[in-house]
């Protein structure tokens, strides 16, 4: 799947019908997926140099993991994190990365729900507390 930029023109348009989406909104939830972290050259899955498109062996996605230690939260990490600070209808996250970004940003973890986990948490086996 190719992938497309809007015209100026219609981005002036969604940004509009956004900003008044979120004005009158009284609980807000974002939802974030490969596209907010592409920006810090974490590759995403389906683009057009994705993942899927030649898949990682396992020792590679152990040098994948370790090298997201490196990486830095985008301006859209950051601005996320910045309206959870200063709005609070501003209520969750819920992402599909496993980067940690929102975190490094400053997001708390317990607004941010990772769902398809995180390289980041650890679980006592034995008491089963969370270590971020």
């Amino acid at each position: 799947m190719k992938e497309f930029v809007d015209t100026d023109e219609l981005l002036q348009k969604k940004y509009a019908r956004l900003f008044h989406i979120v004005d009158k909104s009284k609980s807000i939830i974002f939802f974030t997926g490969a596209g907010v972290s592409t920006a810090a050259n974490i590759p995403d899955y389906r683009g057009d140099e994705g993942l899927d498109k030649a898949p990682l062996n396992i020792a590679q996605m152990g040098l994948s993991e370790r090298d997201l230690d490196c990486k830095m939260p985008t301006l859209g990490h950051r601005i996320i994190s910045i309206l959870f600070d200063k709005d609070e209808r501003f209520k969750f996250i819920t992402t599909s990365n496993h980067d940690g970004l929102h975190q490094k940003s400053g997001t708390p973890w317990n607004k941010t729900a990772n769902i398809f986990g995180t390289a980041y948490i650890e679980e006592c086996l034995t008491c089963k507390e969370k270590i971020h």
